[in-house]
């Protein structure tokens, strides 16, 4: 009789099915590896219509990653994720060990039956890795500030034991709510778009305590107190992270501010991304690589008096910023008082100067990336008008290969770059012939309307 996957048991169909249903989502810095990989919906409703036998395997998989959030914009919205979620595990308790990831998110419209259904659900969970606890805008309604708070605290008295990654984002988001909790696994802890958290002064911070040594900051405006009693907050910290994105352009004060507070885990962290502009006001940025031993990857935006060649940095990512950074009166900084979507001679010179000396000193850096995204205004593909403003004829590409090629390379060492929006040097140069000719027709058809409406006036007499 020859066998059939009908014929397989359990166990190994278990393990066909999750091959077929799991799929890697994209990969960034809010996700780790619990919840980089996820069931896709699609097929295993697909699979789930195949027999009763495939329906029992499959159909818990719908539970692995569920997301409880309102996608409406009133009250009267019909359909209530969280409340339907708390009703299914209610009826099919079964399916409460089966949830790994959850994402909960709390908007303006967020009614307090719906606090209760969250909380509920918390309660409800038997081993969760990853939670995701979102709320939305307080849109001036202060009762909002309490909804994230709630589900914070519920979570970490309840699922204390096996979560290891909380995402935590949310204007009304309460971060002084955190100290109280205790997160016996967690490994990482992500912190977006927070606000501007006052001083925690009232909260009592037991340093060295916190089992986390993961720590992302994005797009949040802490104050220099706040920034530091979370950062000391772990036994040891080994990943940090700071980054500020679309609509934040204020440049980090990094030495009155974030290098004092790194250095309280200077002998334990191993990846250190700065993705924000640093504001040299107070004098020149005093980073060095070699206060940080243990450290391997390291990602900044200036590199200009900075040391990144530490005795254990392999690699480095200097990543170019697609906005101007302002300091804390309003200025420019200096490494950015240019567009920064282009890269020229002058960011050759620097780059060169680090792959210089990397190879003079024998340092343990293998690899430079180039993180290089010139600005296109949001449109799609390159914009010939940003391209003729910012670029020159070179292929800016071209300029990091030659430091590739003649300094790297015969060391045996490697540079990298983001994938560049023209592939070849022939069709950046006929962009930007192109660009010159339609800004020269612009240009002309500007002078001609002139003209034009200075003839009429004259015309007319005035």
């Amino acid at each position: 009789m020859i066998p059939t996957i009908n014929s397989l048991p359990d166990e190994l169909l278990v393990t066909v099915i999750e091959s077929a249903v799991f799929e890697a989502i994209s990969i960034d810095r809010e996700t780790c590896s619990e919840c980089a990989r996820i069931p896709n919906n699609s097929l295993v409703k697909t699979l789930s219509l195949v027999s009763h036998r495939f329906c029992r395997i499959a159909q818990p998989y719908l539970f692995y990653a569920p997301r409880a959030r309102h996608d409406g914009s009133d009250l009267s919205y019909p359909l209530n994720p969280l409340a339907k979620l708390r009703d299914t595990l209610e009826s099919r308790k079964a399916l409460c060990s089966r949830i790994r990831v959850l994402t909960i998110h709390l908007t303006r419209y967020t009614a307090h039956e719906d606090l209760e259904a969250a909380e509920h659900i918390l309660r409800r969970l038997a081993r969760p890795s990853c939670l995701t606890l979102e709320a939305g805008d307080d849109w001036g309604h202060p009762s909002q500030s309490r909804s994230l708070k709630m589900a914070v605290i519920v979570a970490a008295t309840q699922c204390s034991t096996s979560v290891r990654h909380v995402h935590i984002g949310g204007q009304s988001a309460s971060i002084s709510q955190l100290f109280e909790s205790k997160w016996n696994s967690l490994a990482r802890l992500d912190l977006r778009h927070i606000g501007i958290i006052p001083s925690l002064k009232g909260k009592t911070v037991e340093f060295g305590s916190a089992s986390f040594t993961t720590l992302s900051v994005r797009e949040t405006n802490f104050l220099s107190s706040s920034l530091e009693r979370i950062v000391r907050w772990p036994r040891k910290l080994e990943h940090f992270a700071f980054i500020k994105l679309q609509g934040s352009t204020s440049a980090l004060d990094w030495n009155n501010i974030l290098l004092p507070i790194l250095k309280h885990h200077s002998s334990t962290l191993r990846t250190i991304d700065i993705r924000c502009g640093i504001d040299r006001s107070n004098g020149e940025p005093l980073f060095d690589a070699r206060l940080f031993p243990c450290l391997t990857h390291l990602r900044l935006r200036c590199i200009k008096n900075i040391n990144v060649l530490g005795p254990s940095v392999t690699h480095f990512t200097w990543d170019l910023p697609r906005a101007n950074s302002y300091s804390s009166t309003g200025q420019i900084i200096p490494d950015d008082e240019e567009n920064w979507s282009q890269f020229g001679e002058r960011h050759e010179a620097r780059l060169r100067d680090i792959a210089t000396a990397a190879v003079a000193q024998d340092a343990a850096l293998r690899t430079i990336h180039i993180e290089f995204h010139p600005g296109n205004d949001g449109r799609e593909g390159p914009n010939p008008w940003n391209h003729y403003n910012t670029f020159s004829a070179w292929y800016p590409w071209e300029l990091m290969e030659r430091v590739r090629d003649e300094v790297l390379r015969p060391s045996g060492r490697e540079l990298t770059y983001s994938r560049p929006p023209f592939e070849t040097k022939t069709a950046w140069q006929r962009d930007f012939s192109a660009a010159v000719k339609q800004r020269e027709n612009f240009l002309k058809r500007k002078i001609a309307e002139i003209q034009a409406r200075e003839r009429e006036r004259r015309a007319r007499g005035l």
